[in-house]
């Protein structure tokens, strides 16, 4: 199993580059412009795709010892809503986004085998116990992420503007 995740990770960072090299092609203006989407551009979903991978890794990182190095990696940020937005450029957005994928591969790295299977109990903040299982967690991380570059996608195909990213086949790793 992990062997699947350490591919993911590595096509995350590949494919993550690749679609920024793109957006830096475009104006910033195409980059920031509203939509309409719920994340209103390009910019608001890569903060959404952003933000959500550091809360998830943040959150298994806290529950499991040997992924507590990862948490001082992170960035550190409180986001007041969901659509708010951190990074207000691609030149802010891009070393974040790449640390962030890094720290994921780490995760990946640290996480030991048996480890992907066990659940992980903890007190929710709706009340009650539940329970994580990390490589379900892992697949709703690269399966999100892969959500949203097809958002970015079909944003630059209304734009007019060319990208193929997101093949994991053709990729060397």
């Amino acid at each position: 199993m992990k062997e699947i995740f350490r591919l993911l990770a590595e096509y995350t960072i590949q494919a993550n580059h690749d679609m920024i090299r793109i957006l830096e092609q475009i104006p910033l203006a195409k980059v920031t412009q509203d939509v309409g989407a719920y994340y209103k551009s390009i910019l608001g979903i890569l903060n959404h795709l952003l933000l959500s991978n550091i809360y998830w890794m943040g959150h298994l990182a806290k529950l499991i010892p040997e992924l507590k190095p990862i948490l001082h990696e992170l960035p550190n940020v409180q986001p007041k809503t969901p659509t708010d937005i951190i990074w207000d450029t691609l030149d802010s957005i891009k070393p974040a986004l790449a640390g962030v994928d890094a720290q994921l591969k780490r995760l990946v790295q640290l996480l030991p085998e048996q480890k992907y299977v066990e659940g992980v109990k903890y007190a929710s903040s709706k009340g009650g116990e539940q329970t994580l299982i990390p490589w379900q967690v892992l697949l709703h991380l690269f399966n999100h992420q892969t959500h949203n570059r097809g958002q970015v996608a079909v944003l630059l195909d209304q734009f007019g503007v060319e990208n193929d990213y997101s093949s994991i086949l053709w990729r060397k790793y």
